[in-house]
């Protein structure tokens, strides 16, 4: 690296003599040279039990009102759409019932 010289006050005298009056230019499209931080790494949450969540999602559940004749559906990411139809058109059989209607939250949780 070079060394820097000093300079005489004459020296400063004249480069501000030539110059002359500067005015500071504004900045335009200027980069943004910070560093981005970089976000941590998402950890994998922790096995939960499928009866709790199962249990969690009823507290989350809002009826909807319907018309007669209408169909309600809803399917979780990941399931295919064939099994869907399989489903609607009676291909499983029923191994199970779990009627709640007209069960509080609490006795459903019980039940499930």
């Amino acid at each position: 690296m070079p060394r820097k010289t000093k300079l005489s006050a004459e020296d400063i005298e004249l480069f501000r003599r030539e110059v002359g009056a500067v005015n500071p230019m504004q900045p335009v499209n200027r980069a943004n040279l910070t560093k981005k931080r970089k976000q941590a790494p998402k950890l994998p949450s922790p096995r939960r039990d499928p009866l709790q969540e199962r249990a969690d999602r009823l507290d989350t559940f809002e009826p909807v009102e319907s018309a007669a004749g209408d169909e309600l559906a809803f399917v979780r990411p990941g399931v295919q759409h064939a099994q869907i139809r399989k489903l609607r058109k009676g291909h499983y059989a029923i191994r199970g019932e779990l009627d709640m209607h007209g069960l509080t939250t609490a006795q459903a949780r019980r039940m499930a």
